[in-house]
């Protein structure tokens, strides 16, 4: 029976490997997070990380607020100091973050990479389902897992935006990831594997960081 051609999308996908199927998946979730970078401004704590951030990576400081780690905060703040902008030792972290972001065409360009250099999380976190499900149930699984991931709403809401959030759901997948495959097979290269994960979800978010209240409090 001859196909028609409506047929031909769906027979090339059923051809393409799982972990491609899943790639096409990340990538076009990628553009649709991307694509939101200059159409929504700033959220209330945008400013406040990248502060936090900006300050680490020129004074070797992190004083404003230490209830979060740095390494997200950080990360944003690499794309913001990417973009031209510089730490003027504001003392409050909300107006050294508005002066970060700028106005006007600066603001655009100061937002759009902070928001850039994040993205990676959002890759990491995707190939943690795709390899758990993959763990547990199989290809399908996990192609199908890493569909559901990348069409989630609050998973997209969040990773385009320079806070902590999807570094902490990033880092915490793996690490659970990790603990599968370290479980199956305990040797030096699934315990180092676990361990780098593990140390990076700490330093991504962890609400018992500090127990000093944030500045002003």
């Amino acid at each position: 029976m001859p196909k028609g051609p409506g047929q031909k999308p769906a027979l090339y996908l059923r051809r393409l490997k799982p972990g491609t199927l899943a790639i096409v998946l990340i990538l076009i979730a990628s553009l649709r997070i991307v694509s939101t970078y200059r159409v929504l401004s700033h959220t209330t704590d945008e400013p406040a990380h990248l502060a936090a951030g900006i300050e680490w990576i020129e004074n070797g400081t992190y004083t404003y607020e230490d209830q979060h780690p740095p390494l997200a905060r950080v990360t944003g703040a690499l794309g913001i100091y990417f973009a031209g902008s510089r730490w003027t030792h504001n003392k409050d972290m909300y107006d050294e973050g508005f002066h970060l972001l700028g106005q006007n065409k600066r603001y655009n360009r100061a937002l759009f990479f902070s928001r850039l250099f994040m993205l990676p999380f959002f890759w990491i976190g995707a190939a943690a389902v795709y390899f758990w499900g993959l763990r547990i149930g199989g290809a399908r699984t996990a192609v199908f897992s890493t569909l559901l991931f990348t069409t989630t709403p609050t998973i997209l809401a969040h990773a385009g935006l320079a806070t902590t959030d999807m570094a902490l759901t990033a880092f915490v997948s793996a690490t659970l990831v990790a603990s599968l495959y370290w479980t199956s097979k305990p040797d030096w290269r699934t315990s180092a594997i676990l361990g780098l994960t593990l140390g990076l979800a700490l330093l991504a978010n962890s609400p018992h960081w500090s127990s000093c209240p944030p500045r002003g409090s």
